[in-house]
């Protein structure tokens, strides 16, 4: 048995089914049954998959509704209004709702990419010229997009991970190895970034202590682990509050076998 899994059967560990993450999105799961895609979990990828993917859709339904909205404010006037003024005057409109939804700057676009289930081009229709996803060839192409959790790392990356569709947090990019942490269960996981294969997780919430993690704690800590500095990984815990001494003499001793 390896120095994590020793270090991990000590940890207090919250099932991912509790984690507020997943309750957050089984709440709003209409939203993943919508694009006809079951919320089924059964590791920690999924979950972090689920998390873009459907905050991806809940930009798209806050934009359609802004439209919505748009054309109701102006039933009685809506057709006589030319299309540079529609446009013009939703895109006013939209601007507050957009403030509020998560994106990021995507340099080859050049674009903000508020809808990463979609390719740059579509998300320029919604962002910029909304009427344009209410032509038929259009509105059939967006209806007929074959989308699934991986869709929006499929189009722009890992580095999904790295905006605030993602309440994951880089802490490790080092010799071909990524890790990010998982608040809602204390966690370090670390991927092979190549192949974005699970290597290993770590669970940090320990027994009987009240000093909450802060990331810099983890950072190091990560690279405690990377390294291999087992003890320098016990001694730092016990130093900031991270572990009682009962726990650090336990795992001092398994290290030592």
């Amino acid at each position: 048995m390896g120095f994590i899994e020793k270090f991990n059967k000590q940890a207090t560990i919250i099932k991912l089914s509790k984690t507020p993450l997943y309750k957050e999105i089984e709440e709003h799961k209409n939203l993943l049954n919508d694009h006809k895609i079951d919320f089924k979990v059964k590791q920690e990828m999924d979950l972090f998959l689920f998390e873009v993917i459907y905050r991806s859709f809940y930009n798209e339904w806050r934009i359609n509704r802004a439209w919505d909205d748009f054309r109701g404010e102006y039933y009685d006037t809506f057709n006589y209004i030319n299309y540079e003024e529609k446009q013009k005057m939703f895109n006013n409109d939209l601007s507050p709702v957009l403030a509020e939804l998560p994106h990021f700057y995507e340099k080859t676009s050049d674009l903000e990419i508020y809808l990463p289930q979609y390719e740059p081009e579509i998300n320029r229709w919604f962002i910029q010229d909304y009427s344009l996803t209410t032509l038929k060839q259009h509105a059939e192409k967006i209806k007929n997009m074959a989308i699934n959790p991986h869709t929006p790392l499929d189009l722009y990356g890992i580095n999904m991970f790295n905006t605030n569709f993602s309440s994951l947090e880089k802490v490790y990019d080092q010799d071909g190895f990524l890790a990010y942490f998982f608040k809602d269960q204390d966690m370090i996981f670390i991927l092979e970034k190549a192949s974005l294969d699970l290597v290993n997780r770590i669970y940090l919430s320990m027994p009987k202590v009240e000093r909450k993690i802060e990331i810099e704690d983890v950072k190091t800590l990560c690279a405690y682990f990377m390294d291999e500095k087992n003890k320098d990984v016990l001694d730092y815990m016990l130093e900031k509050g991270l572990m009682n001494e009962k726990v650090h003499k336990k795992l001092s001793k398994l290290i030592k076998e």
